[in-house]
């Protein structure tokens, strides 16, 4: 029997969050091994309400007021599962795959996904982004940025906007991380309603362009390093099919892209997938350190931000 897959899923009825429920419908449904908790953090309760500073009469008026908040509160969290439950149940997931968790906010939003998934329940969380601008996640920070920038140990999918595609980019290097996403990949969506899955390979440049255009002798000590690149990287590409093959995917429905000569590497990766109609994107963080990733950037903060109608999976 396959080891069950368990997803955790936060929703707070934006329309990033419905379309995060939408696309995990899509690709999951039909599977009985996936298991996903419906996660929904309330509110919390404004300050005002816990500061009573008259007599007994306000008290009693902010008491109330307090109780009245929670009550919408909850009465709106259960409107958000109905119509999450609604959009599962119309993809042909069963009752039984899912269920609601509602949480009160205790710290910050993304520290409460966090927690939640404390202790290696979770295989993936999976988050909508809210509609905040590239430039606003930038430099104001947001509950997807938080969440990427502070797990450590689960995979974290972003949703943004509407995936209809049933194609997935599994990209992969040379890097200790990359045998750690194609085994991801490859038990994670094992039995789901991917139609294809390319394993995608960037051999960057090992000279600038500058230093290629000037110097002719550059392609000539260049070129033996280059063969054995190449060949380690078809290696790496054909192994990397049999393990998703030797998981149960069809062999016909796994395709392998070498993309050589790249110099930027989640451009390579973007244009890749919008070319070949690929909604959704697996890639793994390079090793770098969470602050340095910050600073300089990294392939996949870059595909994160870049990414527009795409489900971006990050493995850790």
């Amino acid at each position: 029997m396959e080891k069950e897959k368990h997803i955790l899923l936060g929703v707070d009825g934006s329309p990033g969050s419905r379309e995060a429920v939408n696309y995990i419908g899509s690709v999951f449904a039909g599977n009985p091994d996936v298991y996903v908790d419906i996660l929904h953090v309330l509110p919390p309760i404004p300050p005002l309400f816990s500061q009573p500073e008259g007599d007994m009469d306000e008290l009693r008026r902010l008491q109330d007021g307090a109780a009245l908040f929670e009550k919408k509160c909850r009465n709106q969290a259960a409107s958000i599962m109905e119509k999450a439950e609604h959009i599962l149940a119309q993809h042909g997931m069963k009752e039984g795959n899912f269920r609601f968790l509602v949480r009160p906010r205790i710290t910050e939003l993304a520290r409460e996904f966090l927690s939640a998934e404390k202790g290696g329940v979770y295989d993936a969380i999976v988050i909508g982004r809210r509609g905040m601008s590239r430039i606003e996640e930038l430099f104001m920070g947001s509950v997807t940025s938080n969440v990427l920038q502070l797990a450590k140990k689960v995979t974290v999918c972003v949703v943004d906007g509407k995936i209809t595609s049933k194609k997935l980019l599994v990209s992969i290097d040379g890097s200790p991380n990359s045998r750690r996403i194609v085994d991801s990949a490859a038990w994670l969506f094992s039995n789901s309603r991917f139609t294809e899955i390319t394993l995608f390979y960037v051999l960057t440049s090992l000279f600038s362009k500058d230093l290629e255009r000037k110097d002719s002798e550059v392609e000539d000590i260049e070129a033996p390093f280059r063969e054995r690149m190449t060949g380690d990287a078809e290696v790496l590409l054909a192994n990397a099919k049999k393990t998703m093959v030797g998981q149960g995917i069809s062999e016909d429905s796994v395709k392998t892209h070498l993309e050589t000569k790249s110099r930027r590497v989640a451009k390579s990766i973007l244009k890749f997938a919008n070319d070949r109609n690929c909604d959704s994107i697996m890639i793994g963080r390079r090793g770098v350190s969470r602050a340095k990733q910050m600073l300089l950037g990294s392939v996949s903060n870059k595909i994160i931000q870049q990414a527009q109608d795409k489900a971006v999976w990050v493995v850790s």
